[in-house]
């Protein structure tokens, strides 16, 4: 395994400990739509329309979760070597 990219030199490192940041926002996302309905009004009335909306709420979460993770740990890498030069 290397320590290092070949092309420029970025040291990879391992269990960094810092990408909780970029997660928690990304779970956040979701969550704030939910959030925002429910201030402005919406309320379910039924029991129904309750496991909908849970439903629209936790689907994206688990679907794009493989995804979202392996963007953000691009990202810190990307904002790492970003700010290193």
């Amino acid at each position: 395994m290397r320590t290092c990219c070949a092309s420029c030199d970025l040291e990879f490192q391992k269990n960094q400990g810092d990408l909780w940041g970029f997660w928690v926002l990304t779970d956040r996302i979701f969550l704030f739509g939910a959030i925002i309905a429910l201030y402005l009004g919406f309320t379910p009335e039924s029991w129904i329309v309750r496991a909908l909306l849970f439903a629209m709420v936790v689907a994206p979460l688990v679907a794009t979760m493989p995804n979202r993770q392996g963007a953000f740990v691009a990202v810190d890498y990307l904002s790492r070597a970003h700010w290193r030069s």
